[in-house]
């Protein structure tokens, strides 16, 4: 029974997630990928485990693969946002014909051919 009170919260929860758009992802973003949040996370499970009197090994070993997807989704979305804004949009770019040289040429031919 507890479980699926918890799986509806968190289902509803990822719903709101995918349809964040602007500002509210932006802030996601952030969040996410913030030192602090997986610092706390990483303490919390570490206090969690503690309390359960798991082995310091183990203890350690889920601390640093934590840290480890904290340092991953940093890192991608960091790509990312610079990938985003380094390429050229290319659907207000207007592009001029190339000048056309044949006329230019016939004119200097006809110049020297005069002298």
């Amino acid at each position: 029974m507890f479980y699926r009170g918890v799986y509806s919260k968190i289902k509803k929860s990822f719903t709101k997630l995918t349809k964040m758009k602007g500002e509210s992802m932006s802030t996601f973003i952030k969040k996410i990928t913030s030192r602090k949040l997986w610092v706390a996370i990483a303490g919390l499970v570490t206090a969690v485990m503690t309390f359960f009197s798991c082995n310091s090994n183990t203890i350690v070993q889920v601390t640093s693969i934590i840290m480890a997807f904290g340092t991953v989704i940093g890192y991608l979305v960091a790509n990312g946002l610079t990938d985003d804004s380094t390429v050229p949009s290319t659907e207000n770019t207007v592009t001029k014909p190339p000048a056309d040289t044949s006329s230019t040429d016939a004119t200097t031919s006809t110049t020297t051919s005069a002298s």
